[in-house]
């Protein structure tokens, strides 16, 4: 993976249940295709929040915990994952 760099694994497991630490406006979107995009903060740091329907998504368990734990320069970080009924 080249200059790729992991944060250590904590062990949590990926997507965890919605905690609520995740807000954002459904009005301000951001962008929209395959997913929706909204500006919003995640534990009062301003984030950008990817929502995708579940039924649409192709990510596993395994893929999203990596993307949590790369760290690289070219490629946006990924803080967490939580889900809810519909959406990943």
């Amino acid at each position: 993976m080249g200059n790729a760099l992991f944060a250590s694994d904590t062990g949590t497991t990926y997507p965890k249940p919605f905690s609520g630490n995740i807000k954002f406006d459904r009005r301000n979107v951001l962008g929209q295709r395959n997913s929706t995009v909204y500006r919003g903060t995640f534990m009062g740091k301003e984030v950008v929040v990817r929502r995708i329907l579940k039924n649409v998504s192709t990510s596993s368990t395994e893929e999203i915990a990596v993307q949590i734990r790369l760290r690289h320069p070219n490629i946006i970080q990924t803080l967490t994952a939580e889900e809810d009924i519909d959406f990943r």
